[in-house]
């Protein structure tokens, strides 16, 4: 996958960002070509080589399409099998979600996500999950906000209701 100066990517684990620059550096005798990206939530930069960016999962923003599945993951609680199993302590299964959260997937990110609040109803998290979740909320919003109108969103899915649930 090839970028521009300028494109939007989201780097897993991290979120969404902005390609700064694309340098070629000479490392080890071997020139690469390197890729600057300025994560949008942190104002941290990062530098990708061309050659690890599929192994790290650097990839474009969501479609539109998949924006409105992951909005039905969010609003529906999709009914499938958990992603991890529940009867785990929390270091456990923040360990598995964060591998899961790792791989880029936003479709298994929101599924993370339902889960953790669905965990919250029922027994609530720990400190850690719970901030787990308001940095995946946050990713998920940023990137779904790449391709969808405020208005959509408002209407879609009500974020601040959320977010100002799990602050409590």
């Amino acid at each position: 996958m090839q970028f521009k100066v300028g494109d939007k990517a989201v780097y897993p684990g991290h979120g969404l960002g902005r390609i700064t620059s694309i340098e070629t550096k000479e490392i080890s005798g071997a020139r690469q070509k390197f890729y600057s990206i300025l994560l949008a939530s942190s104002d941290m930069k990062i530098m990708v080589p061309e050659n690890r960016m599929k192994a790290v999962g650097l990839r474009s923003v969501i479609t539109r399409q998949t924006a409105e599945t992951v909005l039905d993951i969010l609003r529906n609680g999709e009914q499938s099998r958990s992603l991890v199993e529940t009867g785990k302590n929390w270091s456990k299964r923040y360990q598995e979600y964060m591998k899961i959260i790792k791989t880029g997937n936003i479709i298994k990110t929101a599924r993370v996500f339902r889960e953790l609040l669905n965990i919250d109803e029922k027994k609530g998290l720990s400190f850690y999950e719970r901030q787990l979740m308001l940095t995946v909320c946050k990713m998920i919003f940023d990137e779904i906000s790449m391709v969808m109108t405020t208005t959509e969103l408002q209407k879609a899915f009500d974020f601040s209701g959320t977010l100002a649930n799990l602050k409590q």
